[in-house]
């Protein structure tokens, strides 16, 4: 018997920045700008160790790549209403493709920018599921939706889509 528990998580992240400004009024001086941003990351944490495992956070700070990736794999792999996070054996790879719209105004002499649409779409390819026999490695295509049409006011819609479920 060991008196300690050990769970570590590790991955990387490959990502860059595209984007585009559009002039829509000449009289105005309004553009809009278009920001594609892909994203491919790996991430590993194996079973842990030392038996039963609690319910507790990860020990990453905010700010960090890794809490970001985390937050993102738990947003993909966890049940739809789950609120209990990741706690090891899993060997992930995955994708997402994420667009901003965002204007930018010169109003009185003064430059106002807001951000008024973000449009996510991501999935994950789970390596050890693809080893398995008869195993579907591959994760619900999530789709993120967030519409900001007035300051104060935001929509927000979420959805999954099974890729295994046959119409």
């Amino acid at each position: 018997r060991t008196d300690h528990r050990e769970i570590y998580l590790t991955g990387a992240t490959l990502t860059t920045e595209l984007s585009r400004s559009y002039r829509l009024s000449e009289k105005e001086d309004s553009t809009l700008k278009h920001t594609i941003i892909p994203e491919a990351f790996y991430l590993y944490s194996p079973a842990p160790t030392g038996g039963e495992v609690p319910n507790f956070a990860p020990a990453i700070s905010a700010g960090s790549a890794m809490n970001n990736i985390y937050s993102q794999m738990f947003l993909y792999t966890s049940p739809l209403g789950s609120s209990s996070p990741l706690t090891g054996d899993f060997n992930l790879i995955s994708y997402s493709l994420t667009n901003f719209l965002s204007l930018r105004q010169i109003k009185k002499g003064k430059v106002e920018q807001s951000d008024f649409l973000r449009w996510k779409l991501a999935q994950y390819y789970d390596l050890r599921e693809a080893r398995r026999e008869g195993g579907k490695p591959w994760s619900d295509i999530i789709f993120e939706l967030d519409v900001y049409p007035a300051k104060y006011v935001s929509v927000s819609a979420r959805n999954r889509y099974d890729v295994y479920e046959t119409r």
